[in-house]
C-alpha cells in the first residue's frame, strides 16, 4: 500500500501541471525527454533480465546495461519519475511537486535495493550449497 502513496504523491507533479498555466515550456520538453529515456531504461534493463531468467543462470546478471549499474531497472524508474517533476517546474519553480520524486528515492533506497540485494544474497548463498 505504502509505494502506491508514493505514486499518487509523485503524480502530484502532472496535476500542478494540469491546474496552472504553463510558464517554462522547455521544462516540459525536458521532463518529457528524461521520462522517455527512464521508461526505456528500465524496459531494456527488465528485459535482458527476464532473458538472464529464462536461461536458467544461477549467476547474477553482469550484462548489457546490468554491466554499468547493479539495478538499471530502478535507475530508470527514478529517471522516470525525476522526469515527471522536472515537467512540473514549467508552471513555476516550486519544491512542492518534488516532494513525490523525494519519496521515491526514498522507497528505492530504504526498500527496494535492500530487499533486491536481500533477495540475490539469499539467491546466491543457496547455489553455493
Amino acid at each position: 500500500m505504502f509505494p502506491t502513496i508514493i505514486v499518487y504523491i509523485s503524480l502530484y507533479s502532472l496535476y500542478f501541471i494540469w491546474t496552472n498555466n504553463v510558464v517554462y515550456g522547455g521544462f516540459i520538453i525536458m521532463g518529457t525527454l528524461i521520462m522517455i529515456l527512464g521508461a526505456m531504461i528500465s524496459f531494456f534493463a527488465d528485459g535482458q533480465l527476464r532473458d538472464h531468467k529464462r536461461l536458467a543462470k544461477k549467476t547474477s546478471i553482469n550484462t548489457g546495461l546490468w554491466k554499468y549499474s547493479r539495478h538499471p531497472n530502478y535507475f530508470g524508474e527514478v529517471s522516470f519519475w525525476l522526469g515527471v517533476s522536472i515537467t512540473s517546474l514549467s508552471v513555476s519553480i516550486s519544491f512542492l511537486p518534488f516532494i513525490g520524486f523525494i519519496g521515491m528515492l526514498l522507497l528505492f533506497n530504504l526498500y527496494s535495493v535492500p530487499a533486491m540485494e536481500k533477495k540475490l544474497t539469499w539467491t546466491q548463498c543457496q547455489s553455493h550449497l
